[in-house]
C-alpha cells in the first residue's frame, strides 16, 4: 500500500509530545499518531469576533477551547476545527487571545502561540502555578493559583512589569477590566469581596467593594451598561453590581449548584444567562426584576464551565465538562438559538465527544475512516464518517438496540427475549423471540451480510433477528449437557453467553459461554454440529472472517486461537500479567494485538506464536481496533474520553521482527491532539529507516557448524534437475521444425498465354551452404562453471562455486555437468561435493547434484581406477552426513504441547562444547500452566471449588487430602499443618516401634508445615480434573526442610549441581506386573495365585495389547493429560508385564512424574478391575521388574556435561580415559561414574535395590551401570543408565543417591580403579568385584555404619531416620512365616 501524501515537516521549538523524539527512544512497531474526540474540558473557552470590514463581509467568529495539554481553535459559525496548538509543558489552566496570538497558562509558564506553534515561553518568577490569565491592552495579567499575587507582563517586550501582592484574607479568583475604566481591573476573591486596582506606574488598590456575600466568587463578567458587572457565587447567587456606586442592583438565585458562568445578552435585550455546576442553563429577564424566563435542565450532562452570548446575535454558546449531543453526554460546545426574547432556547449546533472513557472501540466499514466507540456514558459514537447496521447490548438490560451509523441515530428495533408468561401481542417496534425466561443480554453480533442481528443472554439463550423487519428468526439452543468428550464441566449449568461470531458465508454461528465452551451452530437451521471446551472460562471471542481464525480471551490470562474450519486450538498466546481487556486482528490476519490490565499493548505474530512488539501506555487501554487498511491502531483508555491513533510503522518502512522479551517493553507517550502530529510521525517513521537497519538481525549463512543448512531455493528446482531428461523427452518435438520455403528473387514464368510461375527449377536447386559457423570439434571449451570450479581451494567450502550453481537454471546446470569430460574435472567436482557436505551447507542441492553427476559420469568412475580413492572419500562423508541429518531430524520430531518439547534421550538437539543449546531443548521444571504467583493461582482456580494436595512419604506413598479453595489459597503462601505421623508409620500405617527423629510419641506426632509447590500444578483427569499440587515438608519452628522429606532431599542434590552451574537431568523406565484382580479379591486370596493380566512371556508384543487395549491406551493417554510425558509404552517379558519409559526432564520433575505414574497406574487400574504391581519380584521363578534410571548433567546453556566435543570424537576419543569403555565420555562424566561406583554399596537401601555387583561397561546391559555414549548415540545423548534399582524404588531417594554420589566423585576427582565388565573374564577377576548386599538387613547395616558414604552425602539425621524405617521392615520380615516355610516344613519336619 502506498504511503499517504505528506505535507512538509514543520519545525517546532518545543519537543514536548514530539513523535519523532518518542520514536527515537522506541523504534517499535507502532508510533503515536493522533488523538481524536477531544472538544473541551473544565477550562472556559475564549470567544473572539473579528469585525467586518464592509457591509458585504460578515463578522468572523472563532472559539478557543482547552483540551488538556493543548488547545483547539474552532470556526464559530460551523463549529468545525481550524487547527490545534502544539503541546504545552503542563496541562493548560487558562486561555486568552490577542489578535492572532494565543496565550496559555501551563503550570508556572505562559506559552505564546502563533498559528498553532509555540513562539515564546514566559516563566513565573515566583514558580507558583498560574490559574487565570487575561489580555488587558498590551498587558497580560495573570493570577497565581494560591490567589496571593497578580503578575503583569508587557506582551510586546515580554518583560515582567510588576507583581501585585494581595493582603491576607483576600484570595484572588477572577479578574475583569470594567468598561471605560482606564488601567483598572476588578479582582474577585474566594471570600466574596472585590477590589479595584490600577496597574499602571504605581499599582494601588483603589477601592474595596463589598458584595454582601460570604460565598466565593465563581464568575465575573461585564454587563452592557457602564459601571455594572455580573457576579456569580458558589452558593448559587447571581448579583448585578454597580461598581462605581458600590451597591447591588439585582440578585437572583439559581438552584442545583454553584454558578460557574454568567453572560449578558449583547444585542440590546435585557437578558441574563447563567449556568451552574449541575449542567442547568437559566435565562433571566432583567427588566422584570430578574424574573426567570426559562430553565433548561440538563443542558449538559456535566458542569457548564462557560456561557457567552455572541455579540449582536441571539445566539448563546455554552461549554461543559460533559461532551454530548443534547441527549448524548460528552464534553460539549453547544449553540442555543433564541427565536424571540421570551421564547425558550433550542439547540442549533453542537460538537461533542464522550464524557466518560470509552471501553469498546471498533473500526466500521472497509475504508478505515470510521470508528465506532461505546462508553459508560450510555452512548454509541461514530468518529469520522439502508437500514440499521449495528446491534448493541447494554449492561443490566434485557433488550438489544439497533443503530443506523450513516444517520448517526438509534434504530427502530429493540430485540427482546420476553418472560415465559408473557403472551401479549408484540408491541410495535419491539421484536421478540420465542417464550423463555428473560435474562440480561450479554452479547451481540451482526451477520456478514448485514441482514441478521444475533443476541445472546446471560442465561445461555441465543436468537437471531431480521435487521430490516425486526422480526425474530432462528433460535439456537445450547444443550444443558457438557460438550462431547469433556468431563470437566459435567454437572455444570449452562453458562452465560460471552461472545457471538458468524463466518463470512453465513454458514456457521459460533457461541462462547462463561464456562469455557465453544458451540458451532448451522446458521440457518440452528442445529448444533460441534462443541468442545477450553481449559478456562471464556471472556469474549473475536473472529477474523477472512482467515477463519477465532481468538478467545480466557480467564487464565491466555488468548487461544481456534481454527473454525478444523475446530481445533492452533495457538495459545501467553505472557499477560493482568486481565486481558480486548484484542484485534490485523487485516491480513498475521498479527494479533491485545490490551491488558498491566497497561501493555502486545502484538503477537500468529504463524510463529511469538511476541514481536509491546509497549506500555501511561494509562490502561480498555479497547483496541486495527484499521481495515492496516495503517492505524486505534485505542481507548480508562482515564481519557478521547480516541488515540497509533501509526503502523510497517506501512511506511521495512520492519524486521524479532521476539520481544517482557523486560524489553518500554513506555510510550500518548499521541497528541495537534493536527501536525501525524506529519511529524510519518516523517519520523521515514527518518528511522536507516537507524533500524543498524539494529536488524541478519540471519548468518550458518547458524551453527553442527547444523545442516538448506539452500532455501524452491523444491521444484531440484526436482526439475533430477527429472530433466524426462522433461526434455516429453518436450521434444516429434520431428524437427521445417523452415518456410523462400521464394526466389526472380520468379521464372512458363511460356504461354496464361501467366504461370515455373517452380520446378526452384525446388530442384540445392541452396548453397556458405556459412561462418564453426564445425564441431573435440576441443574442450572452458565455461564459467568450470572456471569457478577450478579456482576454489581444495580444502575450502566452495562458497563462490555454489553461489554460482544456485543461480543456474536446471537445464543450464545439467548442461554444465555434461561438459565435465576430463578425469581432472571429475576429481574437482567430487572434491567440491565432498567439501560442501563437510561444511554442512546446501544439503539438498548436493544430494541432487550427486545423483545427476553420477547418472551422467558413473561409467567413467567404474572404468577409471584413479578416481576410486576420491569416490571412496565422498562415499564416507555422504554416509556420515546422512546419518547426521537423520539425527537432527529426529531431534526436531519431539511432540510439542504449547512450546514444551517431549523428546527422548536419543532425540536431543546436538549442542557440543562451546555451543549453545537451542531454546527448544531448555527443559524447565514447572508443569504446563503452573501459576507463577498467588495472583496467577487465584486466576487459575477461579472456577474450582476444591483442591487436592499430597506429599510423598519415605516409602514413595502419596499422603494427601482435599482442601477447600479458600483454605488452600490462604495456605498457598505460608503453608499449612500436616500431621507428622506420615513419617512415623510404615507403608501399612503401622507406627514404628522405634522412636524416630521426626515423628514420635514424645513430640505427640505434631504437625509439620506443608509448603505448596506451585510449579507442580496439574489436574487429575480421572477425578473430574480437580486441581492438584505437591507439597514438601518443613519444620514448623525453623521452617527448614525436614531431613526425611524425599522431595527436599532431592532438592538438595539438585541445588548442589546448580552450584556448579549444572542442571540435573533424568529419565525413568518402569517394568511392572498387572493382575486381573481387585483389592478385595486379592485380599480374599491372601495375594496368592493371582490371575495375571495376560498369560505367557510376550515382550514387545503387538498382539497382547489388543486384549486390554482400553486399559493399555488409558495408561498412556491419561498420563499425558496428567502432565507425565511417556516416551515408550509396550509389553515386556513376563505374564501381564508392561514397560513404560517416562520422557526425560529435570531431576526433581522426573522424580515427581515417576512417583505420580505409580499413583496413576493404580488409579486407572482400579477403574478396569486391574492391579498393577511395582513390587520388584512378585514371582520367585520369574525375572523381576526393574526401575532403570538414566542420568546426565547439563550446563545452563543446554550443553551436555558428559559429552565430548566433535573434534575429540573424530580423534578417536579422550586421551586420558581410564579405558576404552570411557574414552567417549568427558572427564567429568568419568569422575561422576567413579563416584557412583565408590559409594554404591553404602546407599543400597534407598531404593530396595536388587542384589548385584559393582560393575560398569559401554552399552552393556549386563553391567550395573551402562555407559551410553558415541558411537552408538549422538554426543548430546551421552548418559549413564543405572540398572540396579527395582520398580519398587523411591524415585526421589534413588535420584538423590545417584547425583550426590556422582557430584562427590567430580568434586574429589575420583578415578575408576576397576575394569569394565567386558574385561572381567577370569574367576579371579570375578571374585575381586565388589558385591552389593544380598539382603535388606545387611544393606541397612552397611549404610548406617560410622563413616559410611551415605552419612557423608545424606547426613546423619537422614541415615538414622531412614535406617530406622528399614530396620522395622527387617524385623517384620524376620518375624514372618512364609508360605515356602509352611509348605516345606509343616508336615515333614
Amino acid at each position: 500500500m502506498a504511503a499517504p501524501p505528506r505535507k512538509k515537516l514543520k519545525s517546532s521549538q518545543s519537543t514536548v509530545g514530539d513523535p519523532s523524539a518518542v520514536l527515537e527512544r522506541h523504534p517499535g512497531l507502532y508510533a503515536p499518531f493522533r488523538a481524536l474526540g477531544f472538544i473541551t474540558n473544565h477550562v472556559p473557552f475564549v470567544l473572539q469576533v473579528h469585525s467586518a470590514k464592509g457591509a458585504s463581509i460578515p463578522a468572523r467568529m472563532q472559539i478557543l477551547t482547552c483540551v488538556g495539554l493543548t488547545w483547539a481553535m474552532w470556526d464559530g459559525e460551523r463549529i468545525t476545527l481550524l487547527f490545534v496548538g502544539s503541546n504545552a509543558p503542563n496541562p493548560i489552566n487558562s486561555l486568552a487571545m490577542q489578535g492572532e496570538y494565543v496565550w496559555a497558562a501551563s503550570g508556572s509558564s505562559l506559552v505564546k502561540y502563533f498559528r498553532g506553534q509555540q513562539v515564546s515561553l514566559l516563566q513565573n518568577p515566583l514558580s507558583s502555578t498560574i490559574a487565570t490569565i487575561m489580555i488587558f491592552g498590551s498587558f497580560l495579567l495573570a493570577l497565581t493559583e494560591d490567589g496571593r499575587h497578580l503578575l503583569v507582563w508587557d506582551t510586546a517586550s515580554e518583560e515582567l512589569e510588576c507583581t501585585i501582592p494581595f493582603d491576607n484574607g483576600f484570595t484572588a479568583t477572577y479578574m475583569l477590566h470594567p468598561a471605560t475604566y482606564l488601567n483598572k481591573i476588578l479582582v474577585a476573591s474566594a471570600e466574596g469581596a472585590l477590589q479595584l486596582w490600577n496597574i499602571r506606574s504605581h499599582p494601588a488598590n483603589l477601592r474595596d467593594a463589598a458584595s454582601n456575600s460570604q460565598s466565593a466568587v465563581t464568575a465575573l463578567v461585564q454587563s452592557p451598561a457602564v459601571d455594572v458587572v455580573g457576579i456569580g457565587f458558589a452558593s448559587g447567587e447571581v448579583s448585578v453590581y454597580d461598581v462605581r456606586a458600590d451597591e447591588r442592583l439585582l440578585r437572583v438565585h439559581m438552584e442545583g449548584g454553584g454558578v460557574r458562568s454568567i453572560s449578558f445578552r449583547a444585542d440590546g435585550k435585557p437578558t441574563l444567562a447563567t449556568a451552574n455546576s449541575s449542567g442547568h442553563l437559566a435565562i433571566w429577564d432583567l427588566n422584570q426584576g430578574g424574573r426567570l424566563l426559562h430553565m433548561v435542565r440538563g443542558a449538559h450532562d456535566g458542569a457548564i464551565v462557560s456561557v457567552q452570548w455572541v455579540p449582536g446575535q441571539a445566539v448563546l454558546i455554552t461549554a461543559g465538562e460533559d461532551n454530548s449531543l443534547k441527549a448524548w453526554p460528552s464534553t460539549d460546545k453547544v449553540q442555543w438559538l433564541f427565536d424571540s426574547p421570551s421564547s425558550p432556547p433550542r439547540l442549533l449546533k453542537s460538537r461533542s465527544g464522550h464524557h466518560a472513557p470509552p471501553h469498546l472501540i471498533r473500526y466500521y466499514g472497509e475504508d478505515g475512516k470510521t470508528i465506532l466507540t461505546a462508553a459508560r456514558d450510555r452512548s454509541l459514537r461514530s468518529t469520522s464518517v439502508d437500514w440499521e447496521d449495528v446491534v448493541t447490548t447494554h449492561t443490566g438490560e434485557a433488550m438489544a438496540r439497533t443503530w443506523h451509523v450513516q444517520n448517526k441515530t438509534c434504530g427502530r428495533w429493540l430485540f427482546k427475549l420476553p418472560d415465559a408468561d408473557e403472551d401479549r401481542p408484540i408491541d410495535p417496534g419491539i421484536a421478540k423471540a420465542q417464550t423463555f425466561d428473560q435474562r440480561t443480554l450479554s452479547a451481540s453480533v451482526v451477520s456478514a451480510c448485514g441482514n441478521f442481528g444475533i443476541v445472546g443472554s446471560s442465561s445461555g439463550l441465543v436468537q437471531s433477528f431480521n435487521m430490516q423487519s425486526g422480526m425474530a428468526r432462528t433460535y439456537y439452543e445450547i444443550p444443558k449437557n457438557p460438550p462431547s468428550g469433556s468431563s470437566k464441566w459435567r454437572g455444570a449449568k449452562t453458562g452465560s453467553v460471552t461472545g457471538l461470531a458468524t463466518d463470512g458465508l453465513n454458514k456457521t454461528l459460533i457461541v462462547s459461554t462463561m464456562d469455557g465452551k465453544l458451540y458451532f451452530f448451522d446458521f440457518h437451521s440452528g442445529e448444533l454440529f460441534k462443541d468442545f471446551a477450553l481449559p478456562s472460562s471464556i471472556v469474549t471471542i473475536t473472529l477474523q472472517r477472512d482467515s477463519g481464525l477465532l481468538a478467545a480471551i480466557c480467564d487464565d490470562l491466555v488468548v487461544r486461537i481456534v481454527d473454525v474450519e478444523t475446530r481445533r486450538v492452533v495457538r495459545e498466546l501467553r505472557g499477560f500479567k493482568g486481565r486481558i481487556l480486548d484484542l484485534t486482528f490485523s487485516p491480513d490476519s498475521r498479527w494479533l494485538v491485545a490490551a491488558s490490565l498491566d497497561s501493555i499493548i502486545r502484538t503477537f505474530d500468529i504463524p510463529s506464536g511469538r511476541l514481536i512488539d509491546g509497549f506500555k501506555t501511561p494509562s490502561v487501554a480498555t479497547s483496541v481496533s486495527f484499521s481495515p487498511t492496516g495503517d492505524f491502531l486505534a485505542t481507548s483508555h480508562v482515564d481519557s474520553v478521547g480516541i488515540f491513533l497509533w501509526a503502523n510503522r510497517a506501512q511506511y518502512s521495512e520492519i524486521f521482527f524479532k521476539s520481544v522479551k517482557e523486560e524489553e517493553i518500554e513506555e510510550l507517550g500518548m499521541p497528541s491532539v495537534q493536527g501536525l502530529a501525524e506529519e511529524d510521525s510519518v516523517e519520523a517513521l521515514h527518518s528511522l529507516i536507516a537507524v533500524d537497519s543498524q539494529d536488524v538481525y541478519t540471519t548468518p549463512a550458518q547458524l551453527d557448524e553442527e547444523l545442516m543448512t538448506l539452500t532455501l531455493l524452491p523444491r521444484s528446482k531440484w526436482q526439475t534437475l533430477l527429472n530433466i531428461e524426462i522433461i526434455q523427452q516429453r518436450n521434444k518435438p516429434k520431428e524437427p521444425p521445417k523452415p518456410p520455403e523462400q521464394a526466389p528473387f526472380f520468379l521464372p514464368s512458363l511460356p504461354g498465354v496464361d501467366h504461370r510461375l515455373d517452380m520446378a527449377k526452384h525446388l530442384t536447386e540445392e541452396p548453397s551452404r556458405n556459412t561462418k559457423k564453426l564445425k564441431t570439434s573435440t576441443q574442450t571449451i572452458q565455461t564459467e562453471f568450470g572456471l569457478k570450479l577450478g579456482e576454489e581451494e581444495n580444502d575450502g567450502n566452495y562458497e563462490d562455486f555454489f553461489v554460482y550453481v544456485k543461480k543456474l537454471s536446471p537445464a543450464a546446470l545439467d548442461a554444465e555437468l555434461r561438459t565435465l569430460s576430463t578425469w581432472q574435472d571429475l576429481m574437482l567436482c567430487t572434491t567440491a561435493l565432498r567439501r560442501r557436505l563437510e561444511s554442512h551447507r546446501d544439503f539438498e542441492a548436493v544430494q541432487t547434484l550427486l545423483k545427476v553427476f553420477f547418472r551422467i559420469h558413473g561409467e567413467a568412475f567404474v572404468e577409471n581406477e584413479d578416481l576410486g580413492e576420491s569416490l571412496e572419500s565422498l562415499l564416507e562423508v555422504q554416509r556420515k552426513e546422512s546419518l547426521r541429518l537423520l539425527d537432527l531430524v529426529s531431534s526436531a520430531l519431539g511432540t510439542f504441547i504449547v512450546g514444551v518439547p517431549r523428546v527422548g534421550w536419543d532425540r536431543l538437539s546436538r549442542p557440543v562444547p562451546g555451543t549453545s543449546c537451542p531454546s527448544s531443548c531448555k527443559i524447565v521444571m514447572a508443569t504446563l500452566n503452573a501459576p507463577k504467583d498467588l495472583e496467577g493461582l487465584r486466576s487459575l482456580l477461579k472456577n474450582a471449588t476444591k483442591v487436592k494436595v499430597a506429599g510423598i512419604d519415605i516409602d514413595g506413598v502419596f499422603r494427601g487430602k482435599y482442601m477447600s479453595k479458600d483454605k488452600f489459597l490462604g495456605a498457598a503462601n505460608g503453608g499449612f499443618g500436616f500431621c507428622s505421623v506420615v513419617f512415623g508409620w510404615d507403608i501399612n500405617d503401622m507406627v514404628y516401634p522405634k522412636e524416630l527423629l521426626i515423628s514420635n510419641r514424645a513430640n505427640g506426632y505434631r504437625d509439620l508445615l506443608a509448603i505448596v509447590d506451585l510449579s507442580t500444578y496439574r489436574t487429575i483427569p480421572w477425578e473430574d480434573d480437580v486441581p492438584f499440587f505437591l507439597v514438601s515438608f518443613t519444620d514448623p519452628d525453623t521452617r527448614q526442610p525436614i531431613c526425611c522429606c524425599p522431595r527436599s532431599t532431592l532438592s538438595k542434590a539438585v541445588e548442589k549441581a546448580d552450584q556448579h552451574g549444572w542442571k540435573a537431568m533424568a529419565g525413568v523406565e518402569y517394568e511392572y506386573f498387572q493382575f486381573k484382580e481387585t483389592p478385595q479379591s486379592a485380599a480374599e486370596k491372601h495375594f496368592v495365585n493371582l490371575n495375571a493380566l495376560t498369560p505367557g512371556m510376550h515382550g514387545y508384543s503387538m498382539l497382547r495389547t489388543t486384549l486390554n487395549k482400553d486399559y493399555f491406551n488409558a495408561l498412556y493417554d491419561q498420563s499425558l493429560k496428567f502432565g507425565i510425558d511417556i516416551e515408550g509404552h509396550h509389553t515386556e517379558t513376563g505374564p501381564g508385564v508392561f514397560e513404560s519409559a517416562l520422557a526425560y526432564t529435570s531431576a526433581l520433575r522426573m522424580a515427581d512424574n515417576a512417583s505420580l505414574f505409580k499413583l496413576l497406574a493404580k488409579s486407572i487400574g482400579m477403574k478396569h478391575g486391574i492391579i498393577p504391581s511395582f513390587m520388584a519380584k512378585p514371582y520367585g521363578n520369574l525375572p523381576g521388574t526393574s526401575g532403570h534410571i538414566h542420568v546426565s548433567l547439563r550446563s545452563k546453556d543446554g550443553r551436555n556435561i558428559f559429552a565430548l566435543g566433535e573434534e575429540e570424537i573424530k580423534a578417536g576419543g579422550r586421551k586420558n580415559a581410564a579405558n576404552d569403555d570411557t574414552k567417549y565420555i568427558s572427564e567429568e562424566a568419568e569422575q561422576f561414574l567413579a563416584g557412583i561406583l565408590d559409594g554404591l554399596v553404602d546407599v543400597v537401601p534407598l531404593s530396595f535395590w536388587a542384589p548385584n555387583a559393582v560393575t560398569y561397561g559401554y552399552d552393556s546391559r549386563a553391567a550395573s551401570i551402562r555407559i551410553i555414549s558415541p558411537p552408538s548415540v549422538p554426543p548430546s545423548a551421552t548418559r549413564f543408565e543405572v540398572r540396579v534399582p527395582g520398580a519398587d524404588m523411591q524415585p526421589h531417594l534413588a535420584l538423590s543417591a545417584i547425583f550426590l554420589l556422582g557430584l562427590r566423585g567430580i568434586e574429589r576427582k575420583l578415578s575408576i580403579d576397576l575394569p569394565p565388565v567386558s574385561q572381567i573374564t577370569t574367576v579371579e577377576q570375578r571374585k575381586a568385584v565388589r558385591k552389593l548386599n544380598t539382603s535388606l538387613e545387611g544393606a541397612t547395616t552397611q549404610m548406617m555404619r560410622e563413616g559410611s558414604v551415605a552419612r557423608e552425602i545424606l547426613g546423619d539425621d537422614f541415615v538414622e531416620h531412614f535406617g530406622g524405617t528399614r530396620e522395622h521392615e527387617v524385623n517384620l520380615w524376620n518375624s514372618a512365616v512364609t508360605n515356602w516355610e509352611v509348605e516345606r516344613y509343616l508336615e515333614l519336619v
